[in-house]
């Protein structure tokens, strides 16, 4: 599952998951769908986009975990500060990318997640 407004990133996850024999079961543009959607499905893994259009990022990630508390999040955020990045794993986050991040770490990441 993607929680993204990215079509760059929603694109690229595709092509990875399509090469991986994998595909995309749903995409979300806001939180509300996000949670609705992630309970509904209980989806393998989520990419989450920190700055989803209308959402705290932070606070979305905590909501998800506490609806599934073995959910493997993956966030994509471009903030670098460890502070903050250390909140994102505090509040139930699997793996936090950096952009820019090649496919191979993507679909690496993917992998171990979906592999536990």
């Amino acid at each position: 599952m993607l929680a993204s407004t990215s079509r760059e990133l929603k694109e690229r996850l595709n092509f990875i998951l399509k090469e991986l024999n994998f595909s995309l079961e749903k995409h979300t543009e806001n939180p509300k769908d996000t949670l609705i959607e992630f309970k509904t499905i209980n989806p393998r893994v989520l990419i989450l986009d920190l700055f989803l259009k209308d959402s705290n990022g932070f606070e979305l990630v905590k909501k998800l975990k506490e609806m599934n508390e073995t959910a493997p999040i993956i966030v994509i955020s471009p903030i670098r500060s460890p502070s903050l990045i250390e909140k994102l794993f505090r509040y139930g986050a699997k793996d936090v990318l950096i952009p820019p991040f090649s496919n191979e770490t993507l679909a690496t990441t993917i992998l171990h997640r979906i592999e536990e």
